[in-house]
């Protein structure tokens, strides 16, 4: 079974949070350590049980632990119960950044009597106003002074901002994904944010619209567009209307007509997503399905048009072995004709749309990018004494690699190879560090990197990828979301959030790891693979088993609950040979 370190599971925010804003820009920061192998923990208590408050008789140490229940309990947010720890309540008025933190230790300072106590522990992350997760890590380390009132000690100088354990948020908060544009507003990517799971169903879909209409978040910024007019409104709440779910917002979102399918995608699909039904959208109380009939844009087109589960459906793997590009599996897809005709490949891959393809050959030392259609021919781009398997965006616009273990490049059919400006990068990697490993979200604009820090050790990483003026292309807002991994190899995504990586432990153990590509959760679980792969291949929305990898030259298949040989037709494992595998992506 999973061993799951929840390390949060967030905060809705819209209310709570205003002001505490993360910059996004700086050097990228590791939050956390994952102890290799991971390990049990005991479960946490329940903040969902309304704390009384402090308790006659009790210590110092006693109120100062029932006050950070009743914090993380209080999704109020008056924190009513919080303040009835404190001698002065009304004079308590928390503000910035609310730090979600792992809790080490509450121990006394001098004499039992003294009234001081140490709260210690280790930040790993901070809410956002908008509801958003930002990886951060720091000490915590808060001495507080409490006196005795009768049979109580109340705290005199609480923290002048919101301690959050970190162990009580998969208890009280739930994920919802809001969806804004890429910079051609052709598909959606999604933005997760955090909200209160004790409100009403109706409390958080009306939040989760509000957030939409507030714009992307920050981790995503400049990245990402939003074709919803600024102004717009939301008319009342978002309810249960029958067999519907009813959002009715104003008149301003009629105010960029080029723009009302992708508009209408993002308004319907971010409240499908959030509330799980059939969607029916207002504009000042009229049915967008009239609007947009008599314009030429049909909704159920539209939905369709923009579904963004339909990026990877229905995607045949290929493997690579002998340097020849196959079909991973007995049924597959055949092979697109520019891998037909290749020998000598050491990586390839495919755009989501099958449109183009990439492949990397080596002789004499060196190693040779070809692009081209998947019709072919392939040309050859870039010779670099080393180059990483590309990923490519979406439409095949250009692919993303990187040459020599440092340098990351882009590369488009027909034109030039340009290089990537991104200055957090370089910071990370210092004098040492090397990227072994880079893969673009399905939607694009999301990159995820293994990097290794030259001694053996990994941190999964993930930034966002902007196209500038002037066609150059950066990569920024880089943050480590699991680290101290061991011998991490790749990566892959296998949800709109989600990642995949499979690590060494110091027991030699091979391990697979689940990590939110925010950083907020992260899940382990044994493997049985008998090394690191070097190259895994998953695709979101489908069952487990598509996911693939290439372990000591062999393919291995994932069955729950953990890898094996594909299987033949008598169920036994197959012996199938692979340096690598792919799917389009």
């Amino acid at each position: 079974m999973a061993r799951s370190r929840i390390l949060v599971a967030l905060v809705a925010l819209v209310v709570l949070l205003a002001g505490c804003g993360i910059p996004d820009s700086g050097a990228p920061i590791v939050y956390r350590a994952v102890p290799p192998g991971g390990g049990d923990r005991p479960d946490p208590p329940d903040a969902r049980s309304n704390p009384q408050g402090p308790q006659k008789g009790g210590t110092p140490i006693q109120t100062v632990e029932g006050f950070l229940v009743a914090v993380g309990s209080s999704s109020e947010r008056s924190y009513a119960t919080a303040r009835t720890y404190l001698s002065a309540p009304a004079a308590w008025k928390p503000a910035g950044s609310v730090r979600v933190f792992t809790l080490s230790s509450v121990t006394a300072v001098g004499r039992p009597d003294s009234g001081r106590v140490r709260i210690s522990g280790q930040q790993i992350g901070l809410i956002n106003a908008d509801g958003s997760f930002t990886p951060s890590v720091q000490a915590i380390d808060r001495t507080v002074q409490l006196s005795r009132t009768g049979d109580v000690w109340l705290i005199d100088n609480p923290p002048g901002d919101i301690l959050l354990r970190s162990d009580f948020f998969s208890q009280i908060y739930v994920p919802a994904t809001l969806y804004f544009l890429d910079p051609t507003a052709q598909r959606l990517v999604p933005d997760i944010r955090y909200m209160d799971a004790s409100g009403s169903s109706t409390d958080r879909w009306t939040a989760a619209v509000r957030l939409l209409l507030g714009g992307p978040s920050q981790s995503l910024g400049g990245a990402v567009r939003t074709a919803i007019p600024a102004n717009t409104r939301l008319h009342g709440n978002v309810v249960q209307d029958n067999q519907h779910v009813v959002a009715d917002v104003s008149s301003e979102a009629l105010d960029s007509p080029s723009l009302w399918p992708a508009m209408v995608a993002q308004f319907i699909w971010t409240i499908k997503k959030v509330t799980g039904g059939e969607v029916r959208l207002m504009i000042d109380g009229r049915e967008v399905s009239t609007i947009g009939a008599s314009s030429g844009a049909k909704v159920d087109d539209i939905v369709d048009q923009f579904d963004p589960d339909a990026l990877t459906a229905n995607l045949s793997a290929y493997r690579v072995a002998g340097g020849v590009v196959q079909p991973a599996l007995a049924g597959g897809r055949q092979v697109p004709a520019a891998f037909s005709v290749t020998t000598g490949v050491v990586a390839a891959s495919m755009s989501a749309d099958g449109g183009a393809v990439a492949k990397v050959g080596q002789a004499a030392g060196q190693q040779t990018l070809y692009l081209g259609p998947s019709a072919g021919p392939l040309t050859p781009v870039l010779t670099e004494p080393k180059i990483l398997t590309p990923t490519w965006e979406f439409d095949h616009g250009g692919a993303i690699t990187a040459i020599n273990d440092r340098e990351l490049v882009y590369a488009q059919l027909n034109r030039p190879v340009t290089p990537i400006r991104s200055p957090e990068l370089a910071a990370m990697l210092g004098k040492r560090g090397r990227i072994v490993s880079l893969r673009l979200a399905p939607a694009g604009v999301r990159l995820a990197m293994v990097i290794s820090d030259g001694s053996g050790g990994s941190h999964i990483v993930v930034g966002v990828v902007k196209h500038n003026a002037g066609e150059s292309v950066s990569v920024g807002n880089l943050h480590v979301v699991s680290s101290q991994l061991i011998d991490a190899a790749d990566v892959a995504w296998n949800n709109d959030n989600g990642l995949v990586t499979l690590a060494a432990t110091s027991r030699g153990e091979v391990v697979q790891y689940q990590i939110a590509a925010d950083g907020s959760n992260e899940q382990q679980s044994p493997s049985g693979l008998p090394t690191v792969p070097t190259r895994i291949a998953a695709v979101p929305k489908q069952s487990n088993q598509s996911t693939l990898a290439a372990v000591g030259g062999r393919l291995y298949q994932f069955y729950k609950p953990g890898w094996r040989p594909p299987a033949g037709h008598n169920g036994e494992g197959l012996v199938i040979p692979a340096t690598s595998v792919f799917y389009p992506s």
